[in-house]
């Protein structure tokens, strides 16, 4: 019996289709997963921030390191210098822009054409450029903060953390003027720290608390005096009376 010819024709095309896709599956290989960096190229914070000894340390490899970011845009008091955080430490990153993460980003940051150099004694991670170093891998991961007193904080070992003081209080003298630049927080024992507030922050203008309580904030450094810096004044809980006059 002979065979139509248009019924050959279409059996032949579905024969050279069959073998095409079977080519193309053979020679193109798989592409790894955006995210999967090697092993041995990831730092600690700890690791990273060891790595500064003093001089300006320029990343031409490919060393990445992980953190949730502690700090975002929304008060005006960040802009472009952020602070990410793991189990081992903090540090501070400095975007080449304003950026929209958020606090509680668990983030991926690529160091490759980074440079890490301390700015009056705060280490940082320069040159970041907020479209190609860093990558999100998470969101609402927020960092519980850490319970720690002034003496502590001044000792030093804190660094870019988020931490959370109790019962401290502005100092007399300040009382009657508003957050903008330095304001002195002490303790009941009489131990003083500075809380540093930029010009841009939606809170610069809203004068201080006039009563005792709580506030979660991240540990900065300007050469050797040590800082809070606020994210939002709804981390400033002082609604207690004051401690007696110090």
């Amino acid at each position: 019996m002979k065979i139509p010819f248009h019924i050959i024709a279409i059996f032949s095309l579905a024969i050279i289709l069959t073998v095409g896709l079977q080519s193309c599956e053979e020679v193109t290989p798989d592409s790894p997963p955006e995210n999967v960096v090697a092993t041995d190229s990831i730092l600690t914070i700890a690791q990273l921030r060891a790595k500064f000894v003093g001089a300006p340390v320029n990343f031409t490899g490919g060393y990445h390191v992980f953190g949730v970011l502690t700090s975002d845009e929304r008060s005006g008091n960040f802009h472009r210098s952020h602070f990410i955080q793991d189990a081992t430490g903090a540090i501070c990153i400095r975007f080449d822009s304003g950026d929209d993460h958020m606090i509680g980003d668990s983030v991926r940051v690529s160091l490759r054409n980074t440079t890490l150099s301390a700015f009056n004694n705060l280490v940082q991670i320069d040159q970041v450029v907020f479209q190609t170093h860093v990558v999100i891998q998470a969101t609402n991961r927020p960092i519980t903060p850490r319970l720690v007193t002034i003496p502590e904080i001044l000792a030093g070992g804190l660094q870019g953390m988020l931490i959370k003081l109790e019962n401290v209080q502005v100092v007399s003298a300040e009382l009657a003027r508003p957050f903008v630049g330095n304001i002195t927080l002490e303790d009941c024992s009489g131990n003083r720290i500075i809380i540093r507030t930029s010009d841009f922050a939606n809170f610069a203008t809203t004068q201080v608390p006039q009563g005792r309580g709580n506030i979660v904030a991240i540990v900065s450094v300007f050469g050797t005096t040590w800082q809070l810096l606020l994210r939002s004044l709804d981390e400033m809980q002082f609604t207690n009376p004051r401690c007696g006059a110090i």
